[in-house]
Formats: structure tokens, C-alpha cells, sequence
């Protein structure tokens, strides 16, 4: 199930939910201060096609990622 970060515009407080990418996430509310003044964070997106890594934070890409990371330059991969 996909993570959303959001934050709160009342308390700048920073929250995370979780649900289905089909799921209404239009009322979404504050978990700190139950306001509903808050705004979605977007955050680097990493797919994976046919043994290719891609981290559309960086844009950049690597065919050696292990299971342990998402980017392929931890020390387990090498």
C-alpha cells in the first residue's frame, strides 16, 4: 500500500498516511492538530523496469540495485 507525506499549513506539523492509489484522499486531516489545511509532499518516485533502477529524484539510473536498497550505492550491492 502506497505512502503519502503531507503537511499541515496550521501546525507545519509533517504526517504520513497510507492507502491505495484509487482510495479518496480528499479529506485528508491533520493527525497532530485535526485541521484540514494541509498539502501533499511530493517525494522522488523509483520504478524498476526490466532490471534498471530509475529514481526520478535524481535522475539517474543503475542496473546493480540490490533488495536492501533502492538506489544501488549501499555497500551490500558491490
Amino acid at each position: 500500500m502506497p505512502q503519502y507525506d503531507y503537511k499541515c499549513q496550521e501546525c507545519q506539523q509533517a504526517f504520513s498516511i497510507f492507502c491505495g492509489m484509487n482510495d479518496n484522499r480528499d479529506n485528508i486531516k491533520c493527525e497532530h492538530c485535526n485541521s484540514s489545511d494541509v498539502y501533499r509532499i511530493y517525494n522522488g518516485i523509483i520504478t524498476k523496469t526490466k532490471g534498471v533502477m530509475a529514481d526520478s529524484s535524481s535522475h539517474s539510473a543503475t542496473s546493480s540495485a540490490c533488495g536492501s536498497c533502492s538506489g544501488g550505492s549501499c555497500s551490500g550491492c558491490h
